[in-house]
């Protein structure tokens, strides 16, 4: 087992509500895009993943789901027309938010705009609101030490970087490494996608 980086030590001591955190749970989103309607499936976070686990968290997902659809809407569990996958699939306007911390409209103009022109997950949006208390649209100084989780989901999914920039309405650049994040390693991290993407 390899050693943690600083930012995902950073990202795993982050305190906020399991039921939004893709690092203490394992969560599944079942929407029916005809009609937005959608269920939240959390479940412990899965240890091994190996075809056998998979199939195991795909039948208790959707086991759970068609519980809880009905429960929230009366209605049987949709025969055709659900998508179910990971938090981190979806994109963050195709459910609405429903975390404890609300979002203005003016708000949830910036995660659509994010959600789209830069492929924000649902995930991030709660790593961004919900964990690090970050709003959609207002810039965060490059020292604040909420960019290690940011980091730490970076070097797992290259790309998250540039999601967050886009929801915080700072702009585009390929090659940043925000302050907080240098100060945190003895030689300079790297994410290899930005590297390419900027060439």
């Amino acid at each position: 087992m390899s050693e943690l980086s600083p930012a995902m030590l950073s990202r795993l001591a982050l305190k906020m509500p399991a039921e939004f955190d893709a690092r203490q749970r394992t969560i599944w989103i079942y929407i029916e895009r005809t009609t937005g309607r959608f269920v939240k499936v959390v479940l412990p976070q899965m240890r091994v993943v190996n075809a056998g686990t998979l199939q195991r968290i795909h039948r208790r997902a959707g086991g759970q789901a068609r519980y809880l659809w009905l429960e929230k809407y009366g209605t049987p569990f949709p025969e055709t027309g659900v998508d179910g996958d990971w938090s981190e699939f979806v994109l963050a306007d195709e459910i609405p938010h429903e975390g404890p911390t609300r979002l203005t409209e003016a708000e949830w103009a910036h995660v659509q705009r994010a959600s789209r022109q830069a492929a924000l997950t649902v995930d991030i949006l709660w790593l961004l609101v919900e964990g690090l208390g970050w709003r959609p649209g207002q810039p965060v100084s490059d020292d604040d030490r909420g960019w290690l989780s940011v980091w730490a989901e970076e070097e797992e999914s290259p790309g998250v970087m540039e999601s967050v920039r886009e929801l915080l309405c700072l702009p585009r650049r390929y090659d940043w490494t925000p302050i907080a994040v240098i100060r945190a390693y003895t030689t300079r991290p790297r994410s290899t996608w930005r590297a390419i993407a900027a060439a």
